[in-house]
């Protein structure tokens, strides 16, 4: 019995509020229903004024506020309440009622139009509460995701802390033995340089006593009266002129050379001042003998021009032998120097090894770093997509993100990539940081500034590249779905900004 009691009183209390909500004036907002409680007066909502409660909805408009004429297109500022049943509710300009223009989707704005618009609310609803049923899920499945994910961060951050440790333990140790073998290398070269010294030096002595010797024997050729002096003739005469080319000094031969466009004669020219002097006819013997390889290169020179003149192929066999001559003998050093030789190259390589090891390992651990202060969220949840891609392919173009790394726009064949910008921050405001990302200092526009990009991330159960947009000049946009960007469902039917149900 009192089962009934209790079933009849919610049934009488659930009729009376559906009952209390038709009695109100047409396109009243159902919480603002005290204030049209149907006694006498009606005070307009603003407080200004007090009309009969009669004139409510009577086509004129008597409060300021347009409070009087919510069911009428009478006051300009009034605001119509669209029930919509099966649906959700709506409020539209008081103006749009009775315009012959269906607004609500129960059709209740045209009212007085005489335009019949059909119920739509229920299909309406339907089709919302599917795609709300569909977001709940994609945010479910993504929520798990973002869990997984956050599970690994977590993870990901402790084994990269560990890492870090090891990495620092190691480059110690490596800077030590850095230490110990610089110091072993600078004893084997010391040893090795000390050894190879008076070898090299006996060496020189040698190779300049055969280029001097070399270079009299040469000037001997040349000197065709043994007078001990070169006159313009016989050097004319053994460089293989021919008499219509007239040689009255070395430097003015290369000058003349020089101003038919040959690409080297001014340093020879510089060079042949210093050996032979300015306006002398004769050059002393003694004065050259130790510039062979000077003059010889000039002889050389030109020999080659007579090369264009024909006598081709004795000339260059001639030039050949002459480089091949030219070509300088290696110290021979003896089994001890040779071993000291080894040691110090052996020393070499291993201080050069480690040190190399030490740069790798200082790039490892400026990576940890670099990783370990990045912001990931409160679960690290981000931390496993750092590096992770998507791309978005538009008629045109197509848009890559790397997260925590660059923006790239390309076109479709692949070719002239464009940085639209590099990781630069978290930009979400304070209530959702982790929504926003900027990226920047990407390349420079023709007359503009460095492109960026701004990230907004929204709930999806996969990394997906969804919009890409260029709002203003060099400042791109891009819309990406990610787990990490899902909330827990829970959270969200309990008051957050998105609501699954009608």
């Amino acid at each position: 019995m009192r089962i009934i009691f209790v079933f009849i009183f919610f049934f009488i209390i659930f009729v009376e509020d559906a009952s209390t909500k038709d009695l109100l004036p047409r396109g009243v907002h159902p919480q603002l229903a005290s204030f049209y409680s149907g006694e006498e007066t009606f005070a307009c909502l603003d407080g200004n004024k007090v009309t009969p409660f009669n004139q409510v909805n009577d086509d004129y408009c008597d409060c300021a506020d347009g409070s009087d004429e919510p069911g009428t297109a009478a006051c300009r500022n009034g605001k119509f309440y669209c029930k919509n049943y099966g649906y959700k509710p709506s409020l539209l300009p008081s103006s749009r009622v009775n315009d012959y223009i269906c607004d609500c989707c129960d059709g209740s704005d045209e009212w007085d139009s005489g335009v019949e618009c059909p119920n739509v609310c229920e299909a309406l609803g339907s089709e919302a509460r599917s795609e709300a049923k569909q977001r709940r899920a994609t945010h479910e499945a993504g929520w798990r995701k973002r869990e997984e994910l956050a599970f690994e961060g977590k993870k990901m951050m402790e084994e990269k802390s560990k890492e870090l440790e090891k990495q620092k333990v190691e480059l110690s140790s490596l800077e030590q033995r850095r230490l110990e073998l610089e110091e072993a290398k600078n004893v084997a070269e010391k040893l090795e340089s000390d050894a190879k010294r008076e070898v090299d030096e006996q060496f020189e002595e040698e190779k300049n006593r055969k280029l001097t010797e070399k270079a009299q024997n040469l000037l001997k050729e040349i000197d065709n009266d043994g007078n001990g002096k070169i006159s313009n003739e016989e050097l004319r005469l053994y460089s293989g002129l021919g008499q219509q080319q007239q040689l009255l000094s070395p430097e003015n031969e290369l000058k003349e050379e020089s101003e038919n466009g040959g690409g080297d004669n001014l340093e020879l020219e510089e060079m042949f001042k210093g050996i032979f002097g300015e306006g002398n006819e004769n050059i002393d013997l003694e004065m050259i003998k130790n510039k062979f390889k000077n003059i010889n290169d000039f002889l050389i020179k030109c020999k080659e021009k007579k090369q264009k003149e024909g006598n081709e192929e004795g000339v260059k066999e001639e030039g050949e032998k002459e480089e091949e001559e030219d070509k300088e003998e290696q110290p021979k050093y003896d089994e001890e120097t040779q071993k000291l030789i080894e040691n110090a190259n052996i020393a070499r390589k291993e201080f050069g090894e480690i040190e190399s090891q030490i740069g790798q390992l200082q790039d490892d651990i400026k990576n940890s770093e670099q990783f370990l202060n990045q912001e990931y969220g409160t679960d690290y949840a981000w931390a496993p997509l750092k590096g992770h891609c998507a791309e978005l392919t538009t008629t045109q173009y197509t848009y890559k993100i790397c997260l925590f790394d660059r923006t790239v726009q390309k076109d479709r064949n692949g070719h002239n990539e464009v940085d639209l910008g590099h990781w630069g921050n978290w930009s979400g405001p304070e209530t959702n940081k982790f929504s926003l990302q900027k990226y920047e200092n990407g390349q420079s526009c023709w007359n503009g500034p460095e492109r960026s990009t701004l990230v907004e991330l929204i709930c999806g159960s996969d990394l997906e590249l969804v919009e890409a947009s260029e709002p203003a000049k060099c400042e791109y946009k891009f819309l990406v779905r990610v787990p990490a960007a899902c909330q827990d469902p829970k959270e969200i039917d309990g008051g957050g900004e998105t609501h699954f149900e009608l």
